[in-house]
Formats: structure tokens, C-alpha cells, sequence
């Protein structure tokens, strides 16, 4: 990925394209990964972890914002007539990528520490034991 003035340039003229795929990675997985896991809690087919709480949900959902090989792929699919669509897709995927760097890790740390009990300790297979 090349950046250049004129690359930057050509995507401020179309600042719809990146302002789009950055809301869509930082705000439309983040917000879509939530809800789902949210709703499947809430009717009974998965269970918030052990020691978790909501915001450290939606801090891993925001995480998952955070992406470049697909969103780079698709990007070049869609764009394949104008390199000034292209730059702009570039420059969207990775504001986006950083957007949602900042807001998980910022969700996670006003989260806070796990609320597990640190004398609870045990593998994977014991603790999926435990919890039936």
C-alpha cells in the first residue's frame, strides 16, 4: 500500500468511500458481533464467560473491526475501474482498522480487570466440566 499526496488527495474528493468502510468496520462489526452474541445470551443458547462483563464483550467485539486481508480483497474486487476508488478503499480499511483498535482497547480498559476469583483455576476440559 502506497500513500502518496495524490492518493490522499484523490480519496478527500471521495471521502464517502473511506468515511464508509471505516463506519462500517469500526462501528458495523463492532455493534453486529455485540448484538448477536447479546441476543444469543439472552435467549439461552450461549452464556456470557465466567469473570466476563458486557463491556468486556463489546471491547472484543469492537476488537474484531480490526481487519485488512478481506477488506482489502473485496475493496479491489469492487473498485477495479478507478485507482482513486482504490486509494480511498486503502486509506478507509485502514482508519477503520484503527478506529476500531482504539475503541476495543479503550472498552477494555474502562472494562476493567476480569471478575473471575484468581484461586479459580483449572484446564478448559475442567472447567466446561464444572459449568454443566
Amino acid at each position: 500500500i502506497t500513500f502518496n499526496s495524490e492518493s490522499l488527495r484523490s480519496a478527500f474528493d471521495i471521502w464517502q468511500v473511506p468515511v464508509g468502510i471505516a463506519a462500517g468496520l469500526c462501528l458495523g462489526k463492532s455493534l453486529g458481533v455485540f448484538a448477536t452474541a447479546w441476543l444469543a445470551i439472552k435467549i439461552g443458547i450461549a452464556k456470557l464467560p465466567r469473570g466476563s462483563s458486557w463491556g468486556h464483550l463489546f471491547a472484543i467485539g469492537a476488537l474484531t473491526g480490526i481487519g485488512f486481508t478481506m477488506s482489502l480483497f473485496l475493496g479491489s474486487l469492487a473498485f477495479t475501474d478507478s485507482a482513486a476508488h482504490e486509494d480511498a478503499m486503502r486509506i478507509g480499511v485502514i482508519g477503520g482498522s484503527i478506529l476500531s483498535a482504539i475503541l476495543g482497547i479503550s472498552s477494555m480498559v474502562l472494562a476493567g480487570q476480569p471478575l473471575a476469583d484468581p484461586e479459580e483455576s483449572g484446564t478448559a476440559s475442567e472447567i466446561q466440566e464444572s459449568s454443566h
